[in-house]
């Protein structure tokens, strides 16, 4: 029978979230963003806790037929993530840190089991189940590159991790934040992970008609193909992704009624974790 595990969630606007996918307990803290994706609070909201009982052998979710079609060539074609390989093996352990924004914290930044980097490390445990997968998550609606590098710097300093998966672009390009102090951070934090000994996979802006219409993601989309060619790390083109799957037919969040916008958002992040995924598996075994 599996044993049931606890999500404990602290309510801040950053989040420090740890989830355990193996024969432990399942554990996390953290919390939600108060700010806007242009502002912060003034002064950080109380914390409360919540408890939610998860299971800690809970398969990945069943996806819509046609929703989000696996497609050839997903992965990069930079060559393994050798920390993760040595990992994913029978009795082992896997840490991964996910640092991120907004939906880094899962569907409306407030639900981290749910969130694709929760998904992704669900289909990791069900390629390699006698693995003990834990998953840290760190991160808050509006935080620059620079402000995650922060984050991932006291992260790394406080425990080892073999997968750092970095989500960002958004707030700059969204800002208009220069993209060569951008890049500069990106290639910082890959030789950051590299020295500490943690594979890295950045995770690019999710698709939005308006985004593209008003900002000129450009400049930063090549910043992020520039540091995911850097050794150990790679990149997860989810812009170009979500994008395929609504010119096709499949998950289209923009476009959905409103009183289906909270399933949608929940499929497409299982959507997400299932193609993330798929592309550290590819590297990986």
């Amino acid at each position: 029978m599996p044993k049931a595990a606890a999500l404990l969630l602290v309510l801040a606007p950053v989040i420090l979230g740890q989830v355990i996918l193996g024969p432990t307990p399942l554990h996390a803290e953290g919390g939600t963003p108060f700010s806007p994706l242009n502002a912060r609070p003034a002064t950080p909201p109380t914390p409360q806790t919540v408890a939610l009982p998860v299971s800690s052998a809970e398969a990945p979710p069943s996806l819509p037929k046609g929703a989000c079609p696996v497609l050839p060539g997903e992965a990069a074609a930079n060559p393994g993530l050798e920390h993760v390989r040595a990992s994913l093996q029978p009795n082992r352990r896997l840490d991964v840190l996910a640092v991120g924004s907004g939906t880094v914290l899962g569907p409306e930044g407030k639900h981290p089991d749910d969130s694709f980097s929760y998904r992704m490390a669900q289909q990791l445990k069900a390629a390699s189940p006698q693995t003990t997968i834990i998953l840290t998550v760190r991160g808050g609606r509006g935080l620059t590159a620079e402000d995650m590098l922060k984050l991932i710097d006291q992260a790394l300093s406080d425990h080892p991790y073999q997968l750092l998966l970095w989500q960002t672009g958004t707030v700059e390009a969204v800002r208009g934040l220069p993209a060569d102090a951008f890049s500069r951070t990106l290639a910082e934090g890959a030789g950051r992970a590299a020295a500490a000994g943690a594979d890295l996979v950045l995770i690019d802006p999710q698709y939005s008609r308006f985004l593209r219409a008003n900002t000129d993601l450009d400049p930063y989309e090549a910043a992020l193909a520039r540091a995911g060619a850097l050794p150990g790390a790679t990149l997860f083109r989810r812009f170009d992704l979500m994008r395929t799957w609504a010119n096709q037919g499949g998950i289209d969040l923009e476009r959905v009624e409103r009183a289906q916008r909270e399933t949608t958002a929940n499929t497409l992040h299982a959507c997400l974790g299932r193609a993330l995924a798929d592309l550290v598996l590819g590297h990986a075994l």
